[in-house]
């Protein structure tokens, strides 16, 4: 039987992955943050001025609620599963 012997990563290159992938997710933190904090104004925007519906009214501020809560929930969502799979990775 032979012996199957892996030959050891070359460290910079190691080190160059390790920093592909922090710049990467830094990135991805950085565009993820930037939808969560836009979320709102942007819907009140969509909702009060491009649609012209009264936010004292029960269906301009329904569907600003609806569509605003709606993206926050995934934007949650797909960070939670973001940080779980990188965490399981290590």
């Amino acid at each position: 039987m032979s012996e199957h012997i892996v030959p050891a990563e070359d460290p910079v290159r190691r080190r160059q992955r390790l920093v592909t992938g922090v710049a990467a997710v830094a990135g991805v933190f950085a565009m993820w943050l930037a939808a969560y904090r836009v979320n709102e104004p942007w819907w009140d925007l969509v909702v009060y001025r491009w649609w012209s519906l009264d936010p004292r009214s029960r269906w301009g501020s329904g569907l600003h609620f609806f569509l605003y809560d709606t993206v926050k929930i995934v934007l949650l969502l797909a960070g939670i599963i973001f940080v779980v799979r990188c965490c399981a990775r290590t």
